[in-house]
């Protein structure tokens, strides 16, 4: 909301946004590669200084709002990106898609958690689950220790 304030007020994003694509949309922001880079090092800085720590629910919190946050924005805009968007959206949400369909971040975190819940460790996978009911959920084009979609 603040981005949409901001470009009406000054006529344009903040000079670190992501230009948009013509098949994003207009009015949602889509934070930078380098917003998503240090987003994901913030979160593996504060797991590794004071990950032991932290209870179960904050270490579920920092994975999830930073590194999970980080990597679900480069999956979705490189699908976005793609000309065949649709057909791949088709292919991750199967049965379940709907016109207006894009890449949910509960969707993806739950693909995340079966691929790559390795990396963070099956006790914070299991307390992920725990306190915020994101179940992992394997999904054929999200294949192990990935962190975007392959359709080939």
């Amino acid at each position: 909301m603040e981005e949409i304030l901001f470009k009406e007020k000054h006529g344009h994003l903040p000079q670190d946004a992501m230009p948009f694509h013509k098949r994003m949309s207009e009015y949602e922001y889509y934070p930078s590669y380098t917003e998503q880079e240090e987003q994901k090092s913030k979160g593996w800085e504060l797991l590794s200084k004071r990950g032991k720590s932290m209870t179960d629910y904050e270490r579920s919190y920092v994975i999830l709002h930073t590194i999970i946050w980080s990597h679900y924005w480069r999956a979705r805009i490189s699908i976005e990106m793609q000309r065949k968007r649709k057909t791949y959206l088709k292919k991750i949400r199967g049965s379940k898609y709907y016109s207006c369909y894009v890449l949910d971040i509960d969707h993806y975190t739950k693909h995340w958690l079966h691929a790559c819940g390795e990396i963070i460790g099956n006790e914070n996978v299991k307390a992920i689950e725990d306190h915020f009911h994101y179940t992992p959920e394997a999904n054929k084009y999200l294949h192990k220790g990935m962190t975007m979609y392959r359709f080939e």
